[in-house]
């Protein structure tokens, strides 16, 4: 079995601490990002640093989602 890379997983760490602190489910998130609630578990498998690929616009949209900010997320990972 594959481990997950360490700098995916500190990044879904974030995403999913700063999620719940806003108390914004993964439904809710999805449809933030997506239009739909369809990809909860796109969601869950990116905070669980799990997710192989994962298109640039979505990482982006999701952190805009949550306020936070990707050139201060770069510089601190």
């Amino acid at each position: 079995m594959k481990q997950s890379d360490p700098k995916a997983v500190e990044l879904g760490s974030i995403i999913k601490s700063r999620r719940t602190e806003k108390k914004i489910s993964q439904k809710q998130l999805s449809f933030m990002i997506f239009g739909d609630e369809n990809h909860n578990a796109s969601i869950s498998r990116i905070e669980s640093g799990k997710l192989k690929e994962v298109q640039f616009f979505s990482i982006y949209n999701i952190l805009k989602a949550l306020d936070i900010d990707l050139i201060y997320l770069i510089k601190n990972t």
